[in-house]
């Protein structure tokens, strides 16, 4: 049987979206070792100091960032409250707390019915699928007669699956050389990432998130 290279190339880039979406004990914190450090992110401390910088190095305890006019900057993982965009969260990397308020927003978004989240229940039931309504007390997933509601308090983890940023050079390509992207399935298959929203065994914060410093 004929494999063409094209085919083996997709296989390759679907098993890679495997690994980097992790298993139920994924470490939200390796996301950032996993996305390309050349992109600029935007990073909140706890004290609410946000700003914007390119990673340069991660450890088990810290992120070192290219911050502001070119200085480095060093975050201990207990001071990070967030990466990812300003749009929090519908464009999170990365959340250094859980917030039962943060997956409220990402379904206030005006995107929240592409949106796909998966969460584990106290019982070990795992389900995902797409947002459908997020209230106080209870999640709906789905949509329809198969639409599945669950308790907030019966909910253990919560996590938003989203595609991993792409690097410059994938950009590019994206850009400026579209009608060529079926050569590459990394621009019309992303690899995802999974951002934990919500876990019952940590304090639940709901504070708000506003940056106390101008951009």
């Amino acid at each position: 049987m004929r494999i063409t290279p094209v085919l083996i190339v997709v296989a390759a880039c679907m098993s890679g979206a495997s690994n980097t979406l992790g298993g139920k004990d994924h470490d939200p914190w390796k996301n950032l070792s996993q996305i390309p450090w050349a992109q600029t992110y935007f990073f909140t401390e706890r004290n609410l100091n946000c700003f914007s910088g390119k990673i340069t190095r991660v450890s088990p305890e810290a992120a070192v960032v290219l911050g502001p006019k070119n200085a480095e900057i060093t975050i201990e993982r207990q001071n990070l409250l967030w990466v990812g965009g300003p749009d929090f969260p519908i464009f999170a990397i990365y959340s250094g707390r859980s917030s039962w308020a943060d997956v409220k927003h990402l379904f206030q978004n005006d995107r929240h019915e592409i949106v796909t989240v998966s969460l584990t229940t106290h019982d070990g039931k795992r389900y995902k699928g797409k947002l459908a309504n997020v209230t106080d007390a209870q999640i709906n997933l789905g949509k329809g007669t198969g639409q599945i509601r669950l308790a907030k308090d019966r909910i253990s983890q919560l996590s938003y699956i989203r595609d991993k940023p792409w690097s410059e050079g994938h950009e590019y390509l994206a850009r400026e050389l579209f009608v060529f992207e079926i050569f590459d399935p990394a621009l019309w298959y992303s690899p995802k990432i999974r951002v934990r929203l919500y876990e019952s065994s940590l304090p639940e914060d709901n504070s708000s998130t506003v940056c106390t410093n101008r951009l």
